[in-house]
């Protein structure tokens, strides 16, 4: 299975500021529980959470099994917490770059590219 989400140049641009707001826990992750989203900080305090499609617990009474479905029954968290993980975000920030995460059941890739 192969799963992907494209953030756009102002969701980028949210989850690095949310990303480095704490500088006790910067980073952003990439997450399966109550839904499945990327994210960083906490929710309500400034923090940012982008949705898989059919994963958003508020848009579709099916998330629980669209989120299975698309990345299994088991919860998960992939943290992105390096000095490498913040400056690939910062620089897609700085420079309005959309970043794509694709996850499969073996890896998570994220890729960049200048906005058109």
């Amino acid at each position: 299975m192969k799963v992907q989400k494209t953030l756009n140049q102002k969701q980028v641009k949210q989850l690095y500021k949310a990303s480095v707001a704490d500088p006790k826990n910067s980073g952003f992750y990439l997450a399966k529980d109550h839904g499945a989203y990327i994210g960083a900080g906490i929710l309500g305090e400034g923090g940012a959470v982008f949705y898989f499609a059919g994963c958003d617990p508020q848009k579709n009474d099916d998330y629980y099994d669209e989120a299975g479905y698309k990345f299994g029954y088991d919860d998960f968290g992939q943290l992105f917490d390096t000095e490498n993980d913040i400056a690939l975000l910062k620089k897609c920030a700085d420079e309005d770059r959309k970043i794509q995460f694709t996850v499969t059941e073996s890896a998570i890739q994220i890729k960049s590219w200048r906005c058109a």
